[in-house]
């Protein structure tokens, strides 16, 4: 049957002027969801902002002076907080959502997170691997994906706050922000379109291409754990341990804090226990698996309209793509200046 808007008003009803249920409630479902995806745009659109001006102005006030300086460790502590944390808490106060839906940290299902924690954070060190072999690649046709990331100093409170500000405070920022505002809006319509959408963005926002080949997959895991888990805990913890790893590995071989036979040793042992114990998780979820069906697939929780749907209309916003692009062109430039 037919349609068409009543006059004056907003929602389809019948020819014959009787207002059709069914129809009303896909019509204003997606309007929800357009308004929804628009304001997750929006903030990242402010937060990059954000994050352009306060560049103008560290660049300005010759910031790169003070490299290597436990200063600037302090001021990156400051700048996380000031790109994600205080855009994010503004967009829930604004938007008059719940913490405690936005940010659970309860996990519902008992015993699950040290099991996401060995399976995911395995994963992590996998895709870690096929980042490097295609950064190599790349490297060896011409091309620099890669950012300046070095760490030198000789000072502990120096490694202490680099440790902090690379390790944990990222872990804690991004993840309120991806897995807890973006992921939490989006829920409700879809736990697959909330994994999909917020790890797309999170590896596009990285802003260049080394980053997004890792960042993408691993993305995914922080959003696997935070659905099946119905909790922030998983993902955040594997997020820490990913972050303190790679610092880890800096500090080893950039510093030269030990000799480097010792380094690669100690290296080789971490990544084959990482392996073990990430066997050892997949197994245990595989096993839990059994009994849980929801550990291995999303059923659509809102049927109101095809998954597919929901995706195009998520990812079809004018704020969405926006963003998308201007972030992609940035990586895009770096790969090509630099």
């Amino acid at each position: 049957m037919q349609y068409y808007y009543q006059p004056g008003g907003s929602y389809p009803v019948y020819q014959n002027g009787i207002q059709n249920p069914e129809a009303y409630k896909k019509f204003m479902y997606r309007n929800s969801l357009k308004k929804d995806s628009n304001k997750i745009g929006l903030l990242l659109i402010i937060i990059e902002i954000i994050s352009i001006i306060v560049s103008l102005i560290i660049g300005f006030l010759e910031y790169d002076n003070l490299k290597n300086s436990t200063y600037v460790f302090l001021y990156e502590g400051l700048l996380s907080l000031l790109f994600f944390f205080i855009p994010s808490t503004v967009f829930i106060l604004v938007n008059r959502l719940s913490f405690n839906d936005i940010l659970p940290f309860k996990n519902t299902k008992k015993g699950l997170t040290p099991i996401l924690v060995m399976f995911g954070f395995a994963l992590c060190m996998a895709a870690n691997l096929v980042s490097m072999l295609m950064s190599g690649f790349m490297q060896m046709i011409g091309l620099n994906p890669s950012i300046d990331s070095s760490f030198e100093t000789n000072s502990t409170l120096d490694i202490v706050l680099y440790f902090v500000i690379v390790a944990i405070i990222p872990a804690l920022i991004e993840e309120y922000a991806f897995r807890g505002v973006i992921y939490g809006v989006l829920e409700k319509y879809s736990k697959g379109l909330a994994i999909f959408v917020s790890s797309v963005l999170f590896a596009i926002f990285h802003g260049n291409f080394e980053q997004i080949f890792f960042v993408l997959p691993v993305a995914f895991i922080f959003g696997y754990a935070r659905a099946v888990s119905n909790s922030m805990l998983p993902s955040i913890i594997i997020h820490c341990l990913n972050n303190a790893t790679s610092v880890a590995l800096t500090l080893m071989y950039e510093n030269e804090m030990i000799d480097i036979k010792y380094a690669y040793l100690i290296e080789a042992s971490l990544m084959i226990l990482i392996a073990i114990f990430g066997v050892i998780g997949a197994v245990l979820l595989i096993k839990r698996g059994k009994t849980d069906k929801s550990l291995f697939t999303f059923e659509d929780s809102n049927t109101v309209i095809p998954f597919r749907e929901k995706m195009k209309i998520a990812c079809a916003r004018p704020t969405i793509i926006i963003v998308s692009a201007f972030m992609l062109l940035q990586s895009l430039l770096l790969l090509v200046l630099t």
